[in-house]
């Protein structure tokens, strides 16, 4: 089986967290969750990773299809 692992970053989350507090910044989360969750296969893993930065799982995708998942993103 192939996989392919996606480690994405949202910038500035950090700031905003510190000029806005947390709420916003779990909004922001949201509002790049959402999208994730509705444009990959329901065969693949999209979850928060670590803070800002989100994870995207993708079994038996060619790269060119984990390409454009992730532009799609």
């Amino acid at each position: 089986m192939d996989l392919s692992l996606a480690i994405m970053d949202a910038d500035r989350l950090s700031a905003i967290n510190d000029v806005h507090g947390s709420e916003v910044g779990d909004a922001v989360v949201r509002s790049i969750s959402t999208p994730g969750v509705g444009t990959f296969r329901t065969s693949d893993l999209f979850a928060l990773w670590d803070g800002g930065q989100f994870a995207a799982l993708f079994s038996n995708a060619l790269p060119a299809g984990v390409a454009l998942a992730l532009e799609k993103l």
